[in-house]
């Protein structure tokens, strides 16, 4: 896997694809003392509320 743009700056960073994943990550990220960027990624298509 190649490093994230935070990881080449000196931060940390990580990539998220399933919700369950999104508490791991941000604890991760708050463990490693770094300034960090957790990229999550969503489905538009799962839901989308009205405005």
């Amino acid at each position: 896997m190649k490093p994230s743009l935070a990881q080449l700056l000196g931060g940390y960073g990580e990539e998220v694809r399933a919700p369950a994943d999104i508490g791991p990550a941000l604890l991760r990220a708050r463990e490693s003392g770094k300034p960090s960027l957790i990229n999550v990624w969503v489905d538009p298509e799962v839901y989308t509320p009205e405005p």
